[in-house]
């Protein structure tokens, strides 16, 4: 059955909006590559009836009418209005510096071999994505447009071998993050409480954990913010999280409801699906709260135990996605 572009955008945004609210954001992996196949396609389409997707303005108004239609159903949608917006507007303008990469090695392709059948258009593009970064869309449009066949599934299947074969033990991680369960694993853990907190206050509410992975030798922090964090931001970021561990919070765990942690403000990692209970760690001093998060630890007892915290590096990870490099001592 074929589609028309029309209904193609529509039913792609839409279904990019509630990812993007939920936390999600486009990648190689798992629900973000769903997600940047979803807004690629969506752009396949615009580009099918002559729209310019460069003009942001077209997914400001694409975004603003999903908006409406799930207004006081979904409210976060408009919560993350910005966010949903800017983030298919730099995915837009990837796709299109692809685009050009993409028609360029095809062209060349095409010169030498005239006729593909659907193997070698699976292994072409499979090819091109991997040493060029051209997209699947992409491929897909141009063996399309020369009546090659193209089947999706074949050039996923390549995707998933490479996937199983580079497949490493991260798997086992605890699911907090934790490579291991060390004492110097727990203090940056704890760590990462602070640090979480510290940027939401400088940031915005905006700012979420996307991600943490510590071990002995490293820790990072990846979480949503749509720019490059300043030098001077990174210095005042690494005394408000040493003011805070300075003041010898503890670290106090509960059990509860979802519920009842939502309403006492605790926060979490986006699109994380929660039992019947949860546990919620809490760093405060006396009755004046720090940070309250849902997390399955482990923590130290009071931040005293963490010492001296130092930013080591701050870089991008995909759009709209931050990561810092830190270490404490």
């Amino acid at each position: 059955m074929t589609f028309q572009p029309e209904y193609i955008i529509a039913d792609h945004i839409r279904t990019s909006c509630f990812c993007i609210a939920d936390g999600v954001l486009p990648s190689g992996k798992q629900r973000g590559y769903i997600l940047r196949r979803l807004i690629r396609r969506s752009l396949s389409a615009s580009l099918k009836l002559g729209i310019d997707i460069s003009n942001k303005q077209y997914y400001t108004d694409l975004v603003n009418s999903t908006v409406r239609i799930y207004d006081g159903v979904y409210p976060e949608l408009e919560d993350n209005q910005e966010i949903i917006v800017n983030t298919i507007y730099t995915e837009a303008q990837k796709y299109q510096k692809a685009i050009t990469t993409g028609q360029k090695e095809w062209t060349k392709i095409l010169k030498q071999t005239p006729n593909l059948d659907v193997d070698q258009t699976a292994a072409i593009s499979w090819d091109l994505y991997q040493k060029a970064g051209v997209p699947f869309e992409v491929s897909q449009d141009v063996c399309e447009a020369n009546q090659f066949g193209f089947d999706f599934n074949l050039v996923e299947s390549m995707m998933k071998k490479h996937q199983d074969l580079s497949r490493t033990t991260s798997a086992g991680q605890f699911k907090s993050g934790l490579g291991d369960n060390t004492d110097r694993t727990t203090r940056l853990h704890t760590t990462t409480h602070i640090l979480h907190q510290v940027l939401r206050e400088l940031f915005g509410k905006e700012v979420r954990q996307m991600g943490s992975a510590i071990t002995d030798s490293k820790a990072r922090f990846d979480f949503a913010l749509d720019h490059r964090i300043e030098a001077n931001d990174l210095k005042l970021i690494e005394s408000k999280v040493q003011e805070l561990i300075d003041l010898k919070l503890d670290m106090n765990k509960a059990e509860m409801t979802e519920t009842e942690a939502r309403e006492l403000g605790a926060i979490g990692l986006f699109g994380e699906k929660y039992g019947s209970k949860v546990t919620i760690y809490t760093l405060q001093k006396n009755d004046q709260v720090y940070s309250r998060e849902f997390c399955g630890g482990p923590h130290i007892n009071n931040t005293q135990e963490i010492g001296k915290f130092v930013i080591l590096k701050e870089k991008s990870v995909s759009a709209g996605v931050r990561r810092l490099e830190f270490d404490v001592s």
